[in-house]
């Protein structure tokens, strides 16, 4: 199974390109993710991908709902998991909302009822 381990430079949307306005903004969005050579992951054997989700959505919906109906399948099929950071019940809606607002979680956040 694929299981994604936080780490300090892990980047898994572009939440924070929205905490402000401006080039300045767009410069240190850009070097909160750090510099990276490829050297360092050709030497441990690991690759780094980004992928603009929006883009592929305006350009090509129906390949996106190709590769979510594929991803939920390995989900079913538990050949990848998804990373549960925090389980609120209902009548905790409003902590949920908050502990994401505060960009603490890491992982999904999951609501019961």
């Amino acid at each position: 199974m694929i299981t994604p381990t936080p780490g300090k430079n892990d980047c898994y949307g572009g939440s924070k390109l929205g905490e402000g306005k401006g080039f300045f903004n767009l410069v240190r969005f850009g070097l909160s993710f750090g510099f990276y050579h490829p050297v360092q992951f050709l030497s441990q054997s690991k690759s780094m991908m980004g992928v603009n989700m929006l883009r592929v959505m305006s350009s090509n919906p129906n390949y996106l709902q190709q590769a979510l109906n594929e991803t939920l399948t390995l989900l079913k099929e538990q050949k990848i998991t998804m990373p549960i950071g925090e389980s609120f019940g209902i009548d905790d809606l409003f902590k949920a909302h908050m502990h994401l607002q505060s960009r603490q979680s890491i992982g999904k956040i999951v609501v019961t009822w």
